[in-house]
């Protein structure tokens, strides 16, 4: 709802690409899909520019950012007032991230693994 973040996949994807752009890496988004919904499927749905695919809570999401041969995946619990990581293993590396400054989501500061370099 309204207040409480984005409604749609779409309005989330709004935010990945602003982020990508915030930090340099514009169109690093285009090279592989940056996740969705987790459920039974391993996406229930994957974001896209323009999905209109409802963005529920609480709800569990798998999210893969990546850039240049470089993924960092986690799943989160999203609730209306919090957010919890659900592959958390205590068996691979964490550290504390700060989101990206963008003007239509509050920042956060968050444990986030390591990311993989393939």
């Amino acid at each position: 709802g309204a207040g409480e973040g984005p409604d749609t996949a779409g309005d989330v994807f709004d935010a990945i690409r602003e982020a990508y752009a915030a930090v340099g890496f514009a169109d690093e988004w285009k090279r592989h899909h940056q996740g969705g919904a987790a459920g039974f499927a391993g996406r229930e749905w994957i974001a896209t520019p323009d999905s209109d695919e409802p963005v529920t809570r609480p709800m569990g999401y798998a999210w893969n950012p990546t850039i240049r041969g470089a993924k960092s995946e986690d799943t989160y619990l999203v609730a209306s007032d919090r957010f919890e990581t659900l592959t958390k293993t205590g068996q691979w590396p964490t550290h504390e991230v700060e989101s990206v400054a963008l003007d239509s989501l509050p920042s956060a500061s968050f444990e986030r693994h390591a990311p993989v370099i393939r």
